[in-house]
């Protein structure tokens, strides 16, 4: 088993970030569900698609990414 040979530091380190881990992704859920639902006012919901796109297309302008979600 591959897991077996992870360090044990490794280990407790994930299992103390693990509640982190798990509030990140709830909220990060519920403001995917907020966008989606359209939930969210139109300047918030603005600025979560920007950092959308500037996560996914970090080299790309403004211009360049946003011909993308039209």
């Amino acid at each position: 088993m591959e897991w077996l040979d992870m360090p044990l530091r490794w280990l407790n380190v994930y299992i103390t970030m693990l509640p982190r881990l798990r509030a990140e992704q709830s909220m990060r859920r519920v403001t995917e569900l907020q966008l989606g639902t359209r939930q969210l006012t139109d300047e918030s919901a603005s600025e979560i698609w920007d950092a959308w796109q500037a996560a996914a297309y970090p080299d790309k302008e403004e211009e360049e990414a946003s011909d993308f979600w039209v």
